[in-house]
């Protein structure tokens, strides 16, 4: 957990499973990702992994601005 105390603004403990740090990992390596690409990646649903993760404040949801009617982009909190 100390890697994503470092690319977070979380302090308190937290507890993560593997498939929210592997969506974590994606978003680090790869910058801000659409939930369809990191589906894509992990070939499976993660609307619900990336909603906890927003909500605890780990990922911010944002707009791509670049695409009319631009889709959300998940990117590291900060």
């Amino acid at each position: 957990m100390d890697a994503v105390r470092r690319v977070t603004n979380v302090e308190e403990d937290i507890d993560l499973s593997s498939e929210q740090l592997t969506i974590l990992a994606l978003i680090a390596v790869h910058g801000p990702l659409t939930r369809a690409v990191i589906e894509e990646w992990r070939g499976e649903d993660s609307g619900t992994l990336l909603r906890r993760l927003n909500a605890k404040g780990i990922l911010a949801r944002v707009r791509d601005e670049a695409e009319p009617g631009g889709p959300y982009m998940y990117r590291i909190a900060g």
